[in-house]
């Protein structure tokens, strides 16, 4: 398997004829191995010769979301916990600020 696509034509801008096309082969079988070898996205990106975000974006694009939906639930209901505490700690804070305030 080859890592890379034909190069741009050299009518193409400078640009993109420097840009390597990455094949999307290669991409999958990079998602493959990530989870297989246990490598971090860090690692998988010096191994794969590209930026650190690169293999991020592919196991974005190209894993299944495989989360069971009682994590969904889970996650759904602790949002929600966080929101409303959110909304306490705000309304706290705002009665703080205006009981240290001396009245008018």
């Amino acid at each position: 398997m080859s890592l890379f696509d034909t190069p741009p034509s050299p009518t193409a801008s400078p640009n993109e004829r420097n840009r390597l096309v990455i094949v999307e082969e290669f991409r999958r079988q990079a998602v493959d191995l990530i989870p297989g070898e246990k490598l971090s996205i860090p690692v998988a990106a010096r191994r794969f010769g590209v930026y650190a975000k690169t293999p991020r974006e592919w196991v974005e694009k190209y894993r299944p979301a495989t989360t069971p939906p009682c994590v969904e639930q889970e996650r759904r209901r602790l949002r929600e916990g966080n929101r409303q505490l959110r909304m306490a700690r705000d309304v706290v804070g705002k009665a703080a600020i205006d009981s240290a305030q001396p009245p008018s």
